[in-house]
């Protein structure tokens, strides 16, 4: 079949097939990225990615997709496919942390020095706090460095009722960026530079800071979203895309 769509980097094209995803040409063979098709595709070096979750039967784990449950919150059987909310498409992944266990999904990418991350996060509700403040976090991580994983350039949703910018994976640097709504999506966009250890923070667009400083030594290997923690946060994410 021919590409719908196709972008390149350096030696390698990239081509979207359609209900076949993303795939990745290097002169001799194809490897597929991801199983989803995009709408669009735009390049800014290095990996590409993108994932709506409509490619997966409804009530699985996106195993085929590449994602990892790193921890499973509050069970397996809640970190599933599900279609009750979603922007694009109709499907997004549904996620359930616990008190002091986070359901952590990650994907590992291989992700160049200066890195846009996009996700689309929808909190059911503003739960009671648990062993940290945050209900659902989208990072850059790194899984093998520290007990837990280490982060790089982050944003939380906490149980006060706002959003934060994270620049350590230890919750007091965090940076106040604005109050969020239960029930509502909110498209998170990262721009982060690892040369300059830096990272901005888009909310539905807006820049809400800049130059967010990166604290904790190392280099992330993948991407994350979490429902973290308190009591049970359920959190959908949809859309995700890293440039």
């Amino acid at each position: 079949n021919n590409p719908q769509q196709m972008v390149s980097s350096a030696t390698e094209l990239y081509g979207a097939f359609t209900g076949g995803g993303i795939w990745k040409w290097d002169g001799s063979t194809w490897t597929q990225v991801t199983p989803n098709t995009p709408t669009s595709m735009v390049l800014e070096g290095g990996e590409i990615f993108l994932d709506h979750f409509d490619s997966y039967p409804l009530g699985t784990f996106p195993t085929s997709g590449g994602w990892i449950l790193r921890y499973n919150g509050a069970g397996d059987a809640y970190q599933y496919i599900d279609n009750t909310h979603s922007l694009s498409g109709q499907q997004s992944m549904h996620m359930v942390g616990s008190s002091c266990w986070s359901s952590a999904m990650y994907h590992p990418l291989n992700l160049s020095s200066q890195v846009t991350y996009e996700a689309k996060v929808f909190v059911d509700a503003i739960v009671s706090c648990g062993c940290t403040p945050s209900l659902a976090v989208v990072r850059l991580i790194n899984p093998s460095l520290g007990e837990w994983g280490t982060a790089f350039g982050s944003v939380s949703f906490n149980c006060d009722g706002n959003i934060y910018a994270m620049q350590a994976t230890d919750p007091t640097s965090n940076v106040l960026l604005m109050p969020y709504n239960a029930q509502q999506w909110y498209k998170i966009k990262l721009k982060v530079n690892l040369v300059t250890r830096t990272f901005d923070v888009y909310v539905n667009d807006v820049l809400k800071g800049s130059d967010f400083q990166i604290l904790d030594s190392g280099s992330p290997t993948g991407i994350e979203v979490l429902a973290d923690h308190g009591n049970d946060p359920t959190v959908w994410f949809d859309d995700i895309l890293v440039q």
